[in-house]
């Protein structure tokens, strides 16, 4: 399955989560993701900011950015702006396209947990439980 989250401005927070496919787009404001994060997850951005702290180990991820005036920030240190990383042992893929703003991006081993085992066990996502207030500037947390 995927999981997708639009927003038009405002704060959207997602903590803790486990999402495989994952498709973040805002136009402006902050973004704030933390998680496991399998398959392919994009994250597009017109302006604002954007953080993302994966919960698993470095080498199993694929990471590739578009920046446009922004900036991107690797485990805390400015790196270039259009960066690729490819490495054919990894098995998911991060993208991060942004217009403006800055982009961080973080990993987080001690946070690993067995994704296989803990997907199952995901209640599957409807619009019906996840109506919240991210239109109209409004900001959603978990």
């Amino acid at each position: 399955g995927e999981t997708s989250m639009d927003s038009g401005s405002g704060t959207v927070m997602m903590e803790d989560i486990i999402a495989k496919n994952m498709r973040t787009e805002a136009g402006s404001g902050r973004v704030e993701v933390s998680g496991i994060l399998t398959g392919k997850c994009d994250f597009e951005s017109g302006s604002g900011s954007m953080s993302v702290v994966v919960y698993g180990n470095e080498e199993d991820y694929n990471y590739r950015t578009d920046m446009g005036s922004g900036s991107f920030y690797l485990k805390g240190e400015k790196a270039e702006k259009n960066y690729n990383k490819n490495d054919k042992k990894a098995q998911y893929l991060l993208t991060f396209d942004a217009g403006s703003g800055r982009v961080s991006l973080e990993f987080d081993a001690s946070k690993t947990v067995n994704v296989d085992t803990t997907l199952e066990n995901i209640p599957e996502v409807t619009p019906d439980n996840t109506q919240n207030n991210t239109q109209n500037g409004g900001s959603y947390e978990r």
